[in-house]
């Protein structure tokens, strides 16, 4: 059985991120909102603003040719409930499977010009989406050592069910 680039990629990322939500929901609400190992760092919830934002940016440009880059800081300046930060990832997650079938395969495949608002090379989307997944599987990597730092066990890396 062959499936295409398109749907091989959107398994990919749907069990990626799977993982992700796994990671943030083995913090507290507190502990995902505040916790960092070090000052410097960003709360895991920042970074899931990040990997929210950053997917609704490619695929809203890819479906609306909207290519506007708004920071989750400017966006969600006071973020202070998980339940909230839930909402925004399944929001997103929910618009992004709503317009995915929309999306062609060749629109993937089509070399384009790097939208302003992203500092990234000249590609086919499926570059920066690809990018876009990567960028999640680092922060959620964060997630984990946050987790470790703070006596937690974090889910098995390759448990994406």
């Amino acid at each position: 059985m062959s499936s295409s680039l398109k749907d091989y990629f959107w398994k990919t990322w749907e069990d990626n991120r799977q993982l992700t939500i796994k990671v943030a929901h083995r913090f507290s609400d507190e502990q995902l909102i505040k916790a960092t190992p070090v000052p410097s760092m960003r709360p895991f919830a920042r970074m899931l603003l990040e990997i929210a934002g950053l997917e609704h940016f490619f695929i809203r440009g890819l479906r609306e040719d909207i290519w506007e880059w708004v920071p989750d800081e400017a966006t969600h300046p006071e973020i202070s409930d998980a339940k909230e930060l839930f909402t925004i990832l399944d929001d997103t997650r929910n618009y992004t499977a709503r317009v995915w079938p929309a999306i062609s395969e060749e629109q993937l495949r089509t070399f384009h010009t790097a939208p302003p608002a992203f500092a990234g090379p000249d590609a086919p989307p499926i570059d920066w989406l690809q990018y876009a997944l990567e960028n999640e599987i680092h922060h959620r990597a964060q997630g984990y050592t946050y987790l470790r730092c703070l006596g937690i066990e974090p889910p098995m890396f390759w448990d994406r069910s």
